[in-house]
């Protein structure tokens, strides 16, 4: 049995699809063991999905930044 840590990072693999077929059959059946660890998998997804959409929102433009600055510096904003 693995700890909770463990699990966790085995998930974020699976989400992945990093893992090996073992790993992967582990996670299915550990999924398919009881309602609370799909519940427990489907929380983990959520927060991956959420956190990419973030990610994708958090990049900043450098090109924009950076014409923005020159504007700036030129005094033509």
């Amino acid at each position: 049995m693995l700890g909770p840590k463990m699990k966790e990072r085995l998930l974020i693999k699976y989400l992945l699809h990093e893992t090996n077929q073992a790993e992967s059959s582990y996670i299915r059946e550990w999924l398919a063991k009881h309602p609370a660890n799909a519940k427990a998998f489907n929380q983990i997804r959520l927060i991956w999905k959420a956190s990419k959409q973030l990610a994708k929102r958090a990049m900043p433009d450098v090109h924009t930044a950076w014409l923005h600055h020159i504007l700036l510096r030129m005094g033509k904003r």
